[in-house]
Order: structure tokens, then C-alpha cells, then sequence
């Protein structure tokens, strides 16, 4: 066409046949153009795109048994039907295509069982509780050096989602429900999720997509690195209740496993396990209290805090296997982990180590795609060895089944129940039973 003056006869004939063809092309075209320019004039940005999460809990928690005052005060402060939410609008910013810089507001008022209150296992994945109010939850920077690594850097950053390498396949797709099985794997003294300022590098072979591949991932995050006090937080302080998280990876889209060991500082605190880890102060102070005698008739005295160089050390093998295509064959996905306790100051009776594993089974695109069942049971972080040699009877297991409806491409329903056989561990009443 651009040479209309060589233009033959046979040519000219083609441009006559096709140009009714020819008017609606570039009828289309002009609309794209007005379109494009809409667009270009309302677009939120250039350089940062929004993805938002509005998540929904209807649902209640129930407790029996015959642990008398105590299950009657947990059923009355949080047995009853409840009706909350999350909000998450994440902002996710690139300046050259290959860096990110990650900002997100949450919002939830998830006080409840949902939130992990009463019982810390009930808690699900995604619940959060910030009174209504909006916060920043997450922010910051990711970018490459070189071909395989990535770093990053930021005021708050959450040690599990820079690890390069997720050693499970209940935890992608679908909607899992309870936070340990789904956020922390089965492993929560490992897979901790601590949030704050840190720091952190992924290494990432070189494969062909499909194949498998090696990760190694080692981050620094202080939980209270915000804190101006030395004594009571700060970034890498003694106090700063930070986490050394490191994790060696292989695998790929059908098997993968992955080695992973956390150092916690005192002050980390307790990750999803009974209730008798979270009240025996495991691995939670800093300081403990020291009785002054003085010199009165009365031997009244002061307390006096002395450190506890208290600290943990958390191992924890995870894997998974995928089948080639979906059907009646689910995918299987295990963790284990342990954990030890460093430190002084313990009364006797107090946990030294604990452990947990869990075992998650899942279906994929269950009669359409996107509908995904999964079924996981397993054992919480419970304590499996006491101070003065006492005998632990903190074991437990917990039990989830699920199913993910993808109602439309933005919209999933998820009804789902789950059961905890001694949530309070070695506090539940009789307990040698």
C-alpha cells in the first residue's frame, strides 16, 4: 500500500475485495487509540501496580471436654458465631522491570479464635486484628545482583516470604485455613514469621523452566528493631528478638525438599503451639526476676532482673510430591522440626525443647479448575522435654479439611472445619490421661 503508485491491477483489485475488511481494521484501531489514551490519563501509576485481598470469616469454635472452669471461660469469651475480616492493599512498585519495592496496608478485627486468641492453634492464615485501623504491615526492597542472587532490605519484611523456596504443596492454591499447617508449613519454632527490620539474600540456580532447581535463602529480622530502648529492643541489640532464618532447597513443579534452621533470639516468642509452651514463658523473656533479700526482719525484699541469655535453636525438614496431572492421586506434603532452648532462669517443669510435624494431602482442580480440596493432620509445636527431668504429657494433634470453590475469577468460597484434640497441652485437666 505504501507503494500505491506500483500498485498492479491485481493488487488494486485485492485493496477493492478487502476493503470493507480494511474500514472496520481501522475503525478498531481508532477506538484502541481513544481507549489507550483514557487510560494513559486515569492509569494510579506507571511504575506500581495495586493487588488487593478482602478476605471474609463467618464461623464459630467450640470447646468440650472436661476441662470444667477452664472450658467454660474459653466458650464464653469466644464461643460464638463471629463475622470478620481482612483487608490487604498491596502496592507493588518496579523502577527498572526486575526490582521491587513492596508496600501493603492491612486492616482486620479478627479478636477472636480466628485470630488465635484463647487457644494460639485456632488462628487461620489470614486473619489479621488491627481494631479497624490501617497499618503498614510490609515494606520493602527487593532487586537482582547478578543473574542468580537477589537481596533485600526493609524496615519491615517477614523472614518466611524471602526464602526463594516454598517446600510445600498444600500451602500453594487453594485456601488452607489453619496458620500452622498453611503459613508455617508444620514447622513454627522454623518457619516463624517474624516481621521487622531486616535483611536478607536468594541464591537461585540457573534450570530450564519445569526443571528442578537449588535455593539457598539466609535473612536477619529484628521483631523490634523499631524499639529506641537497648534494653527492651533495637536492631541486632541482644534484645532485638530477631531471627536468623537460613534454608538449602531443591526441587521443582512435581517434588522438592528443603533443610531450614532458625536461630531465635530471647523475645521471639512462641509460634503456633499448645497453650502450656505459651504460658511457661518459652523463649519469651529477655530478663528474670531475682529476689534481693535485704537486711529487714520481715525478709522483704526487691526483685532485681538478671538476663537470661536465653535463645533457640530450630531445625526442620519439609518436602512434597505432585503428581503429573490432577485426579484421584493428591499431592503429599510433610514437615518435621525441633527445637531446642539455651539459657537460664527456668522454674522447674519448664520446657527445654519441643517438636512438630504434620502431613497435608491435597486435591487439585477437583471436578473444574480451581476447586481444591485438602485434608492435614499432625502434631503442634508441643514440649517434649522439661527442666529437672519432669515428664512432659504435652502432646496433641490437630485436624483440618477444607475445600476452595473458585465461584469466579476473583471470588473463592471456602468452607472448612478443623479440630484440636488438646489445644491447652499439659495444662488440660487430668492431663496423664
Amino acid at each position: 500500500l505504501d507503494r500505491v503508485t506500483e500498485m498492479t491491477d491485481e493488487v488494486k483489485r485485492l485493496v477493492k475485495a478487502f476493503e470493507k475488511e480494511l474500514a472496520i481494521v481501522r475503525g478498531r484501531v481508532d477506538g484502541l487509540e481513544a481507549r489507550v489514551g483514557e487510560l494513559e490519563a486515569s492509569q494510579f501509576s506507571t511504575t506500581t501496580k495495586l493487588k488487593a485481598r478482602a478476605s471474609w470469616f463467618l464461623g464459630a469454635v467450640r470447646a468440650k471436654g472436661d476441662a470444667g472452669r477452664v472450658k467454660d471461660e474459653y466458650n464464653k469469651n469466644y464461643g460464638a458465631t463471629v463475622f470478620s475480616y481482612d483487608l490487604a492493599l498491596g502496592l507493588k512498585t518496579s523502577f527498572t522491570g526486575k526490582d521491587l519495592l513492596f508496600s501493603r496496608m492491612r486492616a482486620g478485627n479478627s479478636e477472636n479464635a480466628f485470630g488465635g486468641r484463647g487457644f494460639n492453634l485456632t488462628g487461620l492464615d489470614y486473619p489479621s486484628n488491627t481494631g479497624g485501623d490501617v497499618k503498614i504491615d510490609r515494606l520493602y526492597y527487593r532487586f537482582p545482583l547478578g543473574s542468580n542472587f537477589t537481596i533485600v532490605a526493609g524496615p519491615r519484611m517477614r523472614n518466611t516470604e524471602n526464602m526463594g523456596y516454598k517446600p510445600s504443596a498444600y500451602a500453594k492454591g487453594g485456601h488452607p485455613q489453619l496458620d500452622f499447617f498453611s503459613g508455617r508449613l508444620g514447622v513454627p519454632m522454623v518457619w516463624s514469621k517474624t516481621t521487622g527490620g531486616g535483611f536478607g539474600a536468594v541464591y537461585k540456580s540457573t534450570a530450564a523452566k519445569g526443571d528442578p532447581y537449588w535455593t539457598v535463602a539466609a535473612n536477619y529480622v529484628a521483631g523490634g528493631a523499631a524499639e529506641g530502648d537497648p534494653s527492651k529492643g533495637g536492631f541486632m541489640t541482644d534484645n532485638s528478638a530477631s531471627s536468623v532464618l537460613a534454608q538449602v532447597g531443591w526441587g521443582g513443579a512435581e517434588y522438592g525438599v528443603a533443610f531450614a534452621y532458625r536461630y531465635g533470639q530471647c523475645g521471639t516468642g512462641l509460634r503456633r503451639g499448645t497453650n502450656f509452651l505459651a504460658t511457661s514463658e518459652y523463649n519469651t523473656e529477655c530478663y528474670y526476676d531475682v529476689w534481693n533479700w535485704d537486711d529487714e526482719p520481715n525478709y522483704q525484699g526487691d526483685f532485681i532482673g538478671e538476663r537470661t541469655g536465653r535463645s533457640t535453636n530450630n531445625f526442620a525438614i519439609s518436602g512434597y510430591w505432585v503428581p503429573e496431572t490432577s485426579g484421584w492421586i493428591p499431592s503429599i506434603s510433610v514437615s518435621y522440626a525441633e527445637s531446642h532452648i539455651n539459657g537460664k532462669g527456668f522454674y522447674k517443669g519448664s520446657p527445654l525443647s519441643s517438636s512438630s510435624w504434620f502431613v497435608g494431602l491435597k486435591w487439585d482442580d477437583v471436578f473444574e479448575i480451581g476447586n481444591d480440596i485438602g485434608f492435614a493432620f499432625g502434631q503442634p509445636n508441643r514440649a517434649t522435654n522439661l527442666h529437672g527431668d519432669y515428664q512432659p504429657y504435652d502432646g496433641n494433634y490437630l485436624l483440618e479439611l477444607y475445600a476452595s470453590f473458585q465461584v469466579t475469577d476473583n471470588i473463592m468460597v471456602t468452607p472448612s472445619v478443623f479440630w484440636l484434640s488438646r489445644p491447652l497441652g499439659q495444662d488440660t485437666h487430668n492431663f496423664t490421661n
